[in-house]
């Protein structure tokens, strides 16, 4: 697979604004990796629709609901899975990472007129090939469609995250909140916003 040259197309502070999911990870380097990478998104990303089919997110921007959309499941999964010790705060970043990636280069490398079917493995090459993220990272990236995909399935608790993840945000049945602050672009097209979950022990639930 020919792995683009990415440049960068968004200052960071915009990134900031579009993304603010970015602030879910604590890790400063992975972070950073994440923002930089973000940064060269293209720029049908910002406003193609979750599906084309109308499977879901129909919207325009519906895709960077979808991704908005998919951290709130991680933090509401990985709440549960922290406190089984299954998965560490630095796991969650990681899954965070994914998110906020995995869909990016949808439409591939030449904005195809549709979704472009190797889109979960030519994110995990451009992980690999242009940044410092973690291996588990790509690795989430290229399972994130599981068995409907052109990578492998998911085989680990984070991968099997960021898969559940990708299905629930990706069934408009389910209303999903996003974080707070919200994009102004997108206030028409999300059923509603929530002030991020803090991880603990004593969930009352």
């Amino acid at each position: 697979m020919n792995t683009p040259k990415i440049t960068t197309k968004t200052n960071y502070d915009e990134v900031y604004r579009r993304i603010p999911t970015l602030d879910r990870i604590q890790d400063n380097e992975i972070a950073s990796e994440v923002r930089r990478l973000t940064a060269a998104a293209p720029d049908y990303f910002w406003t193609r629709p979750g599906s084309y089919s109308g499977h879901h997110n129909p919207n325009t921007r519906g895709l960077w609901k979808h991704t908005l959309k998919m951290s709130t499941v991680v933090d509401n999964l990985a709440l549960s899975l922290l406190n089984q010790n299954e998965i560490t705060e630095r796991d969650v970043d990681r899954a965070h990472a994914a998110v906020i990636l995995h869909d990016q280069w949808k439409n591939g490398m030449n904005d195809e007129p549709e979704t472009f079917g190797g889109h979960d493995l030519l994110m995990a090459e451009i992980v690999r090939e242009e940044s410092e993220l973690d291996e588990i990272i790509a690795r989430a990236c290229a399972a994130h469609m599981g068995p409907w995909g052109t990578g492998p399935e998911p085989n680990s608790v984070l991968t099997e995250l960021v898969h559940h993840a990708d299905m629930m945000a990706s069934d408009d049945a389910i209303d999903i909140p996003v974080y707070e602050p919200l994009p102004t672009e997108l206030e028409e097209i999300v059923c509603g916003t929530t002030e991020p979950r803090e991880y603990r022990g004593d969930d009352d639930e």
